[in-house]
């Protein structure tokens, strides 16, 4: 791990340590309406989990502890992940203006068990999308697909 790793770890840890307990058990006897249980307090305690950190930018890093979620779950980027995208498209016929919020999860759901057979195949591991993912390159791929037909350019390039 270089510097840069080890501070933002240790800045977590920092955050997140038993001293900011007496500053939330205050609030609670302030204000009545913020519940914390013994529960939520033992959850301070313990350290954050990160993704596989030697992947991720610090950036990454930061939005991960923050939201609890892998920033690489945003996106769908490799050619095996595209592919499969564009040929689940084709097959399901996903185009955004028939797409409810229902068929983005039931759709992101297939999306995902199909690249985790695809991934398990070539022994990678795999990051399930959010169906944001899946929704932002539709629409990069839709205003491609409707220029390529109006200009009648067909040729792969």
């Amino acid at each position: 791990m270089n510097g840069g790793t080890s501070s933002l770890d240790k800045f977590f840890r920092v955050q997140h340590s038993s001293a900011v307990l007496p500053t939330i058990a205050s609030a609670k006897s302030c204000n009545p309406s913020v519940a914390l249980t013994n529960q939520s307090l033992a959850a301070i305690r313990l350290p954050l989990k990160l993704p596989d950190t030697q992947k991720l930018t610090c950036s990454e890093r930061l939005f991960s502890v923050s939201t609890q979620s892998d920033p690489r779950a945003m996106t769908i980027k490799g050619t095996d992940e595209f592919h499969l995208f564009m040929d689940m498209r084709a097959e399901n016929g996903w185009a955004s203006f028939n797409m409810t919020s229902r068929k983005w999860v039931m759709a992101t759901n297939d999306y995902n068990m199909r690249l985790a057979v695809l991934n398990l195949s070539k022994n990678c591991t795999t990051i399930e999308k959010n169906p944001r993912a899946l929704l932002d390159l539709l629409g990069e791929i839709e205003p491609k697909i409707s220029d390529w037909i109006i200009k009648n350019d067909f040729m792969c390039k």
